[in-house]
């Protein structure tokens, strides 16, 4: 009889925990039904997946959205992002150009602010201007262009800020506008 008793007992306490893990599955599973959109845009966005996985996990999304090709795109993951737009035009998600043009935007200015950076880090050039010189036993003339050769249009923005000339050098250097 105590045997009996002590069984229907566990019996009853592993059934409360049966019903509480399954109901805690079951939370937890609607939870991640309705965060499968935010996990697969986590998915993306984390440093560990690389462009392989990322049309692994595109093509196994049950619904794909607008964002997940502007997520693919700033990663600069080309065949995922074509993957994207295919599969998306599939399901018939209608956001996918409003995506496309933001992060198109995005990554235009993001490569402009480089170049501003690259233009900005170039240190001077030194290039030898075109030049022609004419004598008479008095005096030299010099007409100095600041171009590659003296028919070819002049850089516009350059104006001579000093001209230095000695015994054997003639220095003229360029100012910008």
């Amino acid at each position: 009889k105590h045997l009996r008793d002590a069984s229907a007992s566990l019996h009853l306490r592993l059934g409360t925990m049966v019903r509480t893990a399954v109901v805690g599955f079951l939370a937890l599973l609607l939870a991640q039904c309705r965060a499968v959109d935010d996990a697969l845009l986590t998915a993306l966005s984390s440093p560990e997946t690389d462009e392989t996985q990322c049309k692994e996990l595109v093509q196994n999304a049950p619904k794909l959205k607008g964002k997940h090709l502007r997520a693919t795109m700033q990663r600069s993951w080309w065949d995922c992002s074509l993957t994207v737009v295919e599969l998306g035009t599939a399901q018939g998600v209608h956001d996918l150009e409003a995506e496309y043009n933001l992060a198109s935007r995005t990554l235009k200015k993001q490569l402009g602010s480089l170049k501003t950076a690259i233009e900005g880090a170039k240190t001077t050039q030194v290039v030898n201007p075109a030049f022609e010189w004419a004598q008479s036993p008095n005096e030299v003339f010099l007409n100095v262009k600041f171009a590659h050769k003296l028919d070819a249009p002049a850089t516009l923005d350059v104006k001579v800020q000093n001209v230095t000339i000695t015994e054997k050098v003639a220095d003229c250097r360029r100012g910008s506008a």
